[in-house]
């Protein structure tokens, strides 16, 4: 079944939208959370993503927007509403999706909102991700990269003997043996 379509109010522009979201602790990753410039608006899909409708939050009935934590230790955004919560996980279990989501609702109820759009929030997710890959990558090159000192990583140790061992040119077990042993002995 194609997805529903609903009606944004006059004015109404979104800013930031997540998909995979779970709506209270049971439920299922079956949400989408769509950030406007008026209101969170949660759009309720069911298992074979059937449209349920929508329950919109509007930011004059919103007391305070935070990341709290599930009683499994899921970071979750919670949206206090009144004298209740409710709150909403991603799937991803993205922290800077999460922050960012959190950072529109609250630029939302802010002073300053029309200074924030969808392309904003979207530069700032792509950054994040970007930014962790980067830092991903640059640990990996470390991990990777030659030791100083006795002992070194496995893989500077099997470097090390791949290129005595074709070095030597014996290839046999002999080979093997002496090529790792000269690799100890050059290390000691």
């Amino acid at each position: 079944m194609a997805k529903q379509k609903y009606a944004l109010n006059p004015g109404e522009k979104i800013v930031f939208k997540v998909s995979c979201v779970r709506h209270g602790f049971w439920g299922a990753y079956t949400h989408a959370l769509t950030i406007t410039n008026q209101s969170v608006i949660l759009e309720k899909y069911g298992m074979l993503n059937n449209f349920k409708g929508i329950e919109r939050f509007d930011y004059t009935v919103i007391n305070q927007a935070i990341q709290g934590e599930a009683s499994n230790g899921e970071k979750q955004l919670e949206l206090y509403i009144g004298s209740k919560v409710e709150d909403f996980a991603l799937q991803s279990g993205d922290d800077n999706e999460l922050k960012v989501l959190l950072m529109a609702i609250n630029d939302q109820m802010g002073s300053d909102a029309e200074y924030y759009d969808f392309n904003y929030y979207q530069s700032i997710v792509t950054e994040a991700k970007d930014t962790d890959r980067i830092l991903e990558l640059r640990a990996k090159a470390q991990d990777e990269a030659p030791a100083s000192g006795v002992g070194g990583t496995s893989l500077e140790f099997a470097g090390a003997a791949a290129k005595n061992l074709i070095r030597s040119g014996d290839f046999s077990a002999k080979g093997l043996t002496k090529a790792g042993h000269l690799r100890h002995t050059y290390r000691s």
